[in-house]
């Protein structure tokens, strides 16, 4: 719909143009008067929210699946904006005054709310929280530079994080994490300083990426979560003997993905040498192993593919009947649990 005048709302029979608001619309709409708060606030509209602020950029975004398109609040302004475009306005939101301008881009469909940089601690405290309110989220995404954002985050429950400091130290990490507890994806691109204890909250993450060689052989040892990506770390084919003696006897009993990738060179034959293994048999497995959406970005950025031909893979079981695939390669080993031996059924064909 063309851009509404939201002081003509009460002219209009509020219910009648719910379906055809979007997030933006539906923001700005709740301040026009309590009534259209509340329906707006009894509504129930699928959200997630997501938090990005890094390298001096600072954008909130909240998002529905459909065609409610995305309400985002950030301090950039695009070079397609025009100045026609613009609407200066006033919120006055749970008894703070921020000045926020309503910005079109140069198709005039895209629309969005420009903050000033002066404005960014209200932003990431009472304006998402009055989001959150408004919306009933509980799903975030959150990627931050810790080291400038941890007195704004607020205690929650997160889908995924991304912390893409330099360095953060091993206590300042075991903070957050005590405050936000990751349900899905923990993304920590920064170098880890000190010594994360024994019993370190990113060993029961669900789905951990981490890179560099901070990350110890004894923490890998002690995850408890699903999937993982270890980059850019210094394992050896003997770590890798230990990590399958470990599995075979019964350890990692969520695991289903680990990829590592080495800066040293890896021979697969140190490591086969020391593990009863079998080839691949169609009749017990399928050729292919697909990873998690979330491990696929991830991969799509180190330009991997979403799945990996496991047809020379090394099979073993362990103890406990679960099958597992592992393969070597000059850099990588990677590691995939067959929870279910044969999936995607309707998707892939095995040629053999």
């Amino acid at each position: 719909m063309s851009f509404l005048d939201f002081e003509e709302l009460n002219m209009i029979p509020f219910t009648r143009i719910l379906e055809h608001l979007t997030l933006t619309d539906m923001f700005l709409a709740s301040f026009t008067n309590e009534n259209a708060h509340n329906i707006l606030e009894d509504l129930f509209v699928r959200t997630f929210i997501s938090i990005q602020a890094f390298d001096g950029k600072f954008d909130l975004k909240v998002k529905s699946p459909g065609p409610r398109a995305t309400l985002c609040f950030t301090t950039q302004k695009t070079i397609c904006d025009l100045p026609e475009g613009e609407r200066k306005m006033v919120l006055h939101i749970r008894g703070h005054k921020i000045e926020m301008t309503l910005m079109h881009g140069l198709n005039q469909k895209v629309k969005y709310i420009h903050v000033e940089k002066k404005y960014v601690p209200l932003m990431l405290t009472v304006v998402f929280d009055y989001i959150r309110d408004l919306f009933g989220t509980t799903d975030f995404n959150i990627c931050v530079s810790l080291n400038k954002m941890r007195r704004y985050l607020r205690d929650m429950d997160v889908l995924c994080m991304t912390i893409v400091d330099k360095k953060i130290s091993a206590g300042s990490l075991e903070r957050l994490l005590t405050r936000i507890s990751v349900h899905e994806h923990l993304r920590l691109l920064a170098k880890v300083t000190g010594s994360l204890p024994e019993n370190s909250a990113i060993h029961n993450i669900s789905q951990l990426h981490t890179q560099g060689t901070w990350m110890k052989f004894k923490h890998i040892m002690r995850f408890n979560g699903e999937h993982a990506l270890f980059d850019r770390n210094c394992f050896t084919e003997e770590n890798i003997v230990d990590f399958i003696a470990h599995f075979l006897l019964g350890g990692f009993p969520n695991l289903q993905t680990v990829i590592m990738r080495s800066k040293n060179r890896l021979d697969y034959k140190k490591v086969t040498q020391h593990v009863a293994s079998r080839p691949w048999d169609p009749t017990q497995r399928a050729r292919h192993f697909m990873y998690t959406p979330e491990i696929s970005s991830v991969m799509n950025d180190q330009h991997l593919r979403q799945l990996t031909d496991c047809t020379y893979g090394f099979d073993i079981v362990c103890g406990h009947g679960r099958l597992a695939t592992f393969q070597i390669t000059p850099n990588h080993f990677v590691f995939f649990v067959w929870t279910d031996p044969f999936p995607w059924r309707h998707m892939l064909v095995d040629h053999h």
